[in-house]
């Protein structure tokens, strides 16, 4: 998978799987494509060479509203530069978008 701007290569996968249910780490130096690699498995920036496959789901034959949706209903991000509200604690935070969430993920949100 790659994703790049103006013609310029900002990062280049061969190869990445990641188990269901699994947890990952990524780690690197600044500016080493962390956020870059992030966005693209969200959803936020198709690849513009490759695939990036949800399940069955090929993020990249997705149109922008379809790509909203699946980050709505499979995606939670939390951005480096936080964007959050001072008087929520970190649940409330990053709870906060089980209420634009559709209605019958809610009871698994809560859990």
């Amino acid at each position: 998978m790659e994703i790049r701007h103006g013609g310029r290569l900002l990062l280049s996968v061969p190869e990445l799987t990641i188990a269901p249910g699994s947890s990952v780490a990524v780690r690197g130096a600044s500016g080493a494509g962390k956020s870059t690699l992030l966005h693209a498995l969200s959803g936020l920036l198709p690849p513009t060479a490759g695939q990036v496959i949800w399940g069955a789901t090929d993020l990249g034959k997705l149109g922008e509203a379809a790509r909203r949706r699946f980050r709505r209903d499979h995606v939670g991000l939390i951005f480096q530069d936080f964007l959050l509200f001072e008087e929520l604690t970190a649940a409330g935070n990053a709870g906060l978008a089980a209420g634009f969430a559709p209605s019958r993920d809610r009871p698994a949100l809560r859990r």
